[in-house]
């Protein structure tokens, strides 16, 4: 038990270090001190370089925790991204599931109020409207990767070694906590309570689907491209690049 908690005590603080990265290093004096410096090199301005230069960190720091937990619990993350011919149906499924539950999740928003503009108040979430300052080049990068780094995370990481590592939680205690985790962290890229309540419930929703996915395939492919197709979607439809 002693070990479980330590477990979970880490997961939460690194989950809630990915959800403040960006802000704590957003004005910082390196950040300027970097993108001035790259200035030399690209032609992009100063706020077109500086996004990309902070967005970077979000992926860097990720996988510095994944690097982390695969070695302290000889977790070899890659041997979960390999999946069985039988299981290919279950990519399809995935996608569908999980862009029912954020349809689910939308239009339950909207019975709470309809007075808010639910899609623009995600849209105006900091690192999302962050990516009208990139580089049009680069910009669909930056939800690709993002997806890529919290599914190898919260998922492939995570939830793997709490229902691998830890049996006596069994799926549902595995999916609970690396759901409330992957939350979390949605919540603190927020900036007002309506945005927060959006992507927690979002994020628990999804989260389940990808959970429920890996534990029966055994691979966390599914959901990463899941996470991914439905970002191509969202971004597409809205035009955030």
């Amino acid at each position: 038990m002693t070990e479980l908690a330590v477990a979970v005590a880490a997961m939460l603080i690194c989950s809630a270090v990915m959800g403040r990265i960006l802000f704590w290093i957003d004005n910082t004096r390196m950040t300027d001190r970097i993108t001035r410096k790259l200035m030399d090199y690209l032609s992009w301005d100063y706020e077109e370089i500086k996004a990309s230069a902070v967005g970077v960190w979000y992926y860097l720091t990720p996988a510095a925790f994944i690097a982390v937990f695969c070695i302290v619990f000889d977790h070899n993350i890659f041997a979960y991204l390999r999946i069985d011919l039988q299981d290919l149906g279950y990519i399809p499924v995935t996608i569908l599931a999980e862009m029912s539950v954020v349809t689910m999740v939308s239009g339950s928003l909207t019975l709470v109020s309809d007075r808010v503009d639910w899609t623009a108040d995600i849209g105006n979430i900091s690192w999302i409207s962050s990516i009208q300052k990139r580089n049009k080049a680069v910009a669909p990068l930056v939800p690709l990767l993002g997806a890529l780094v919290e599914e190898c995370f919260f998922r492939g990481t995570l939830f793997l070694i709490l229902y691998l590592h830890f049996e006596q939680l069994g799926f549902w205690g595995a999916a609970l906590i690396s759901g409330a985790l992957f939350a979390l962290e949605q919540a603190l890229f927020t900036s007002r309570g309506s945005q927060c309540y959006s992507m927690i419930l979002g994020s628990l929703g999804i989260s389940f689907v990808a959970c429920a996915s890996v534990a029966y395939t055994g691979s966390f492919l599914p959901c990463l491209l899941a996470h991914e197709c439905f970002l191509v979607f969202y971004f597409g439809k809205f035009k955030y690049y």
